[in-house]
């Protein structure tokens, strides 16, 4: 009898094994959920932090004139972006694909790593929740000179019916991102800069790695607002196939002047460049439970008291 159920135990085992490895391998979708699970718990104390081309070493010593004077004192902060893996249409209707880098403290898309060329507009309109329809008549602005069109031209050129058009316009004076006035239309946005091509120009392949951050620029925009607005403002070919929240350090480099002042710079260590300050003041991870928000003029303040 014992030797009857070890071989019963044997087969149920081979059994259950059996259908197991079946399920698993019939699965895939399980199997990267759990695969995923397991690895966010391996690693839940890091980040997605895009890859430093550029050292706080490399950035001091090619400019020596500026920080000659006295040994710098250099603190690296993380900027929070969302990464888009995108495919959209050209002009000519050919299918495209790229990235899309979207700023998710500043709401605006990097147009240009090479420079950190920035969009500006878009915070407004994912602040507004504009719809699809809504978007159409903001890109129709944007591309017309000095931002301004009549009316009707504005109708034709969103391609609607009267009664719909009448509905969206609407909506867009609502949200205070058009202004009509007689029969002229302008877009209700100081020095617009938007874009027609849903993706950021890379010099060079954008490479993760995984890393701990000390400090961080809160975060003012969602992953969900992002995308949504995405999704909206580009075409209806336009589809997001990833993201990815990425963290970008930048280099906080603190010197002593020759006439005795601290003088703080912020650079890109992606393309070595130095940047404006951030617009939150970055918080410590882990206190003060994602920090508050203020001005950059406050930040310079907080970063640099003696300048003060």
């Amino acid at each position: 009898m014992g030797l009857i159920r070890s071989v019963l135990s044997l087969v149920s085992l081979v059994a259950v094994s059996y259908a197991g490895f079946w399920f698993w391998t019939q699965n895939p979708t399980l199997q990267d959920n759990i695969l995923s699970f397991l690895h966010q718990q391996l690693h839940r104390d890091q980040q997605t932090i895009l890859t430093e081309r550029y050292s706080p070493e490399n950035i001091i010593d090619q400019h020596k004139d500026r920080f000659a004077h006295q040994e710098p004192s250099v603190h690296t902060i993380f900027a929070p972006y969302l990464l888009l893996d995108v495919k959209y249409s050209d002009e000519e209707q050919k299918t495209c694909e790229g990235l899309l880098l979207w700023s998710m403290t500043d709401g605006e898309v990097v147009l240009d790593a090479k420079d950190w060329t920035l969009s500006h507009g878009y915070a407004d309109c994912i602040q507004a929740q504009l719809s699809s329809s809504e978007f159409s008549i903001i890109n129709a602005l944007a591309k017309s000179e000095h931002c301004k069109l009549d009316v009707k031209l504005l109708r034709q050129s969103c391609d609607s019916s009267a009664e719909h058009f009448d509905a969206t316009m609407e909506g867009c004076r609502r949200k205070k991102v058009v202004v009509v006035s007689g029969l002229q239309c302008r877009l209700h946005i100081a020095s617009p800069h938007l874009t027609s091509v849903p993706v950021t120009y890379f010099p060079y392949t954008p490479l993760n790695r995984l890393g701990k951050i000390n400090m961080l620029v809160p975060e003012r925009f969602s992953k969900n607002q992002i995308s949504t607005a995405a999704q909206n403002a580009f075409s209806e070919h336009f589809a997001i196939r990833d993201e990815t929240k990425v963290y970008l350090p930048i280099y906080m480099i603190e010197t002593q002047t020759a006439l005795g002042s601290t003088e703080v710079t912020y650079w890109n260590s992606y393309n070595g460049k130095e940047m404006s300050p951030p617009s939150v003041i970055p918080v410590t991870v882990g206190q003060n439970g994602g920090g508050e928000f203020f001005s950059k003029w406050n930040f310079k303040k907080w970063v640099s008291p003696s300048t003060s």
